[in-house]
């Protein structure tokens, strides 16, 4: 199975592009909040930290549109970054199902 091309997160659609160059030297993916992409390699060593990567750049992506502030304390942090997480693994099956085997 293939990841997925675009992710819903809250009410925005972000896009899964190819990451610059420029970035490819110190970077696994980054997400760019000002365009609404994630950008990861064209590919990874293994299924599982491709997985790891696009899993760690959807939470900055939750972190930036549910608003969380450096200063939030911790159970509000974790309490938005679960809603979040959850919302996104819901409305966004193909990820889902392309998490759950990457990761085996």
């Amino acid at each position: 199975m293939k990841r997925p091309k675009s992710l819903r997160v809250g009410p925005f659609d972000i896009a899964i592009v190819p990451m610059h160059e420029i970035h490819q030297a110190t970077d696994l993916g980054n997400y760019a909040y000002d365009k609404h992409e994630i950008r990861l390699l064209d590919s990874y060593v293994n299924k599982k930290l491709e997985a790891e990567v696009l899993l760690h750049e959807v939470l900055h992506a939750v972190y930036s549109i549910y608003n969380i502030k450096d200063d939030d304390r911790e159970e509000r942090i974790v309490s938005i970054m679960a809603t979040g997480l959850a919302q996104v693994l819901r409305d966004n099956r193909p990820f889902a199902d392309w998490l759950r085997g990457s990761l085996k």
